[in-house]
């Protein structure tokens, strides 16, 4: 399971960057904007954070 929650976090973090990448206009900050980019990083955050429990506790999981 931890396996499958890794690769559904980077699938997510990847549509939330692309989505970024579409939204025109970045000369302004938009509230829109913010969030965007505050999402991003939560799931980064939780992406790494995935990662290292599952390097910290090899294979057989939590």
């Amino acid at each position: 399971m931890p396996k499958r929650k890794i690769l559904i976090l980077a699938v997510i973090l990847m549509l939330s960057v692309i989505n970024y990448q579409r939204i025109s206009g970045h000369e302004n900050v938009r509230p829109v904007l913010v969030v965007s980019l505050l999402t991003i990083g939560a799931l980064i955050a939780l992406l790494i954070v995935e990662i290292v429990k599952r390097i910290k506790y090899g294979k057989e999981g939590i």
